[in-house]
C-alpha cells in the first residue's frame, strides 16, 4: 500500500516539476496583456460594434449636447417622423444617403417617407411585451410592430412618446471634413408611462460621423422611473428591457446590440460605436539569447499581428528602451525604424487581416538585475484590443563574469653580484649545499634506525 502511495507521490512530484519547467520555458517570451473590449464579431453587415464597458473600454462616453440645436417637429408627436437633410453625404450599409427620417420611436431611417417609420416595434410574438430583433423579416411593414426591414439605426427602438414628455433635437457639430450630425432624444417618455411628466423619460443620442461614416450611440439616462410606488408599470422598460438597438439593412442583414432584455444592457453613460474600420492589433515580445550578462548584446523581437476584421493601416511600433541599456540597432521586417533619446519608433505601414510584421532591436546591457521593457503599437483604425497591442518583457541580467587571475611563477634570485647584495652565485651555491645536506641527513637517519634494530 505504501508502495503505491509512494509511486503516486512521485508521479505528482514529476508532474509538478514538469509544470514548473514549462512555466520556466514560457517565462522569457512576451505575450498579450489585458483583456478585449466588449465587441461583436463582424457579420454580413460589414460592421462591428464596440462599447465603453469594462474591463477594457475602447470607446469613450463623450456627451454632445444638442439641446441648443434645432427642435424636431416630432417633439410633440407620437408615432411620427421628420425627414431631415443631412449636412454631408453619409455612407451606410453600402449606400450613400443625403437624408434621414428621425422617428419619434428612437431610430433613424434611411427609407425616406416610408410608412414603416412611424412604427413602434411593440410585439408579443417572440418576447412578451417587447419589440422584434434585428434583422426582422417584416419586409412588407404589415403592422405597426414591424419596420419593413428598411435600413435604419436603432438607438432605442421602442414605443417612445415625446408627445407625452421630452424633446428631440438635432444639430451639426464641427467643420468639414470632420462634421458630426447629432440627434438627441432628451428625457423622452415611454407610451406606458402613467404620470408622463418631466424626469420620467430616457436621454440618448445618435451621432453620424462625416470623416469615417461611423455611428455612435450614447446613453445618458436609461431609467424611465426608479420609483415602483410612483409608476410601477414603467419599471419593465428601464435599461432598454423592451427596446431594440443596432443596425438593420433588410430582413436578413443587420447587426444587433441589444434586444428585449437579450444582449448588452443599456446603462447610464454607455457609448456604443458601430464601425467598419476596426482591427484587433496585438503585440508580442521575445528576447535572445537566453542567458545575458552585463556587457552582452540583447535582442528584443517585437511582433505586431493584425487579427482583423479590417485591414490595418499606418501601423507604428514604439519602444522606449529601459535604463541600463545602450541602443545598437533596429531592423524591421518591413518599413523603417529610427531611434531618438532612447526611444525606438518603427513605421511598419499596412498589415492586411491576418498579417504580421516584426522588428529586432539590439541593445548592449550595462547593468545587472531585472530590467523591464514595454513596447506598444498604434494604428489608424480603432483597435478593439488596445491592451493586446502592448507587450511587456522582463529580463534578468547577470553580473559580468570575474576574470580568473593568471598565476605568476616564483622568481629565483638572479645570478651575479656580490655577497650581501641579495643576488649572485654565492647564494645559489649555498642553496644547493643546503639541499644536499638535507638529503644526506635523511639517509643517515634511515641507516641509524636500522642499526638500532
Amino acid at each position: 500500500m505504501h508502495r503505491y502511495l509512494t509511486g503516486r507521490s512521485g508521479l505528482i512530484t514529476a508532474l509538478a516539476l514538469a509544470g514548473l519547467a514549462a512555466l520556466a520555458l514560457l517565462a522569457p517570451f512576451g505575450g498579450r496583456s489585458g483583456a478585449r473590449a466588449d465587441t461583436s464579431g463582424p457579420n454580413a453587415s460589414g460592421y462591428v460594434w464596440i462599447d465603453s464597458n469594462a474591463p477594457d473600454p475602447v470607446v469613450a462616453f463623450e456627451w454632445v449636447d444638442a439641446t441648443d440645436g434645432t427642435l424636431s417637429a416630432i417633439t410633440d408627436e407620437d408615432d411620427d417622423w421628420e425627414t431631415v437633410t443631412l449636412p454631408f453625404t453619409f455612407f451606410f450599409l453600402g449606400t450613400d444617403y443625403t437624408q434621414t427620417d428621425i422617428s419619434s420611436n428612437g431610430f433613424l431611417s434611411f427609407d425616406i417617407d416610408s410608412e414603416c417609420n412611424d412604427n413602434y416595434n411593440w410585439d408579443d410574438t417572440l418576447v412578451d411585451e417587447s419589440g422584434n430583433p434585428i434583422p426582422y423579416t417584416d419586409t412588407l411593414c404589415e403592422d405597426t410592430s414591424g419596420w419593413g426591414g428598411n435600413p435604419l439605426i436603432a438607438g432605442w427602438f421602442d414605443d417612445l412618446d415625446p408627445g407625452e414628455c421630452g424633446d428631440v433635437y438635432y444639430k451639426t457639430v464641427g467643420s468639414a471634413p470632420d462634421r458630426q450630425f447629432v440627434v438627441e432624444y432628451s428625457d423622452v417618455c415611454h407610451n406606458d408611462c402613467d404620470l408622463c411628466e418631466a424626469g420620467e423619460g430616457v436621454t440618448f443620442e445618435i451621432i453620424l460621423f462625416e470623416a469615417t461614416n461611423e455611428i455612435k450611440v450614447q446613453y445618458q439616462d436609461t431609467l424611465f422611473n426608479d420609483d415602483p410606488a410612483a409608476d410601477p408599470d414603467i419599471l419593465e422598460e428601464n435599461n432598454g428591457a423592451t427596446a431594440t438597438t443596432g443596425l438593420d439593412l433588410d430582413d436578413t442583414v443587420g447587426l444587433p446590440y441589444h434586444w428585449g432584455g437579450a444582449g448588452e444592457t443599456l446603462t447610464d453613460n454607455l457609448a456604443v460605436l458601430y464601425t467598419t474600420g476596426a482591427v484587433d492589433l496585438s503585440a508580442t515580445k521575445t528576447t535572445a539569447p537566453d542567458t545575458i550578462n552585463v556587457g552582452d548584446e540583447l535582442t528584443y523581437t517585437i511582433t505586431a499581428t493584425n487579427n482583423g476584421p479590417d485591414d490595418a493601416t499606418g501601423v507604428i511600433i514604439t519602444d522606449p528602451l529601459p535604463d541600463g541599456v545602450t541602443y545598437v540597432s533596429a531592423t524591421p521586417s518591413q518599413g523603417t525604424c529610427e531611434e531618438a533619446s532612447g526611444t525606438v519608433t518603427c513605421a511598419i505601414g499596412d498589415l492586411a487581416n491576418g498579417e504580421s510584421a516584426s522588428v529586432d532591436i539590439v541593445v548592449t546591457v550595462n547593468v545587472d538585475g531585472t530590467i523591464s521593457n514595454t513596447a506598444s503599437t498604434a494604428v489608424d483604425q480603432t483597435n478593439i484590443d488596445p491592451d493586446g497591442g502592448t507587450a511587456v518583457q522582463d529580463v534578468t541580467i547577470g553580473a559580468a563574469p570575474t576574470p580568473t587571475p593568471t598565476p605568476t611563477p616564483a622568481a629565483l634570485p638572479p645570478t651575479g653580484g656580490q655577497p650581501g647584495s641579495g643576488s649572485g652565485t654565492p647564494w645559489l651555491v649555498l642553496a644547493i649545499g643546503g639541499l644536499a645536506a638535507l638529503a644526506g641527513g635523511a639517509v643517515l637517519s634511515r641507516r641509524f634506525a636500522r642499526a638500532r634494530r
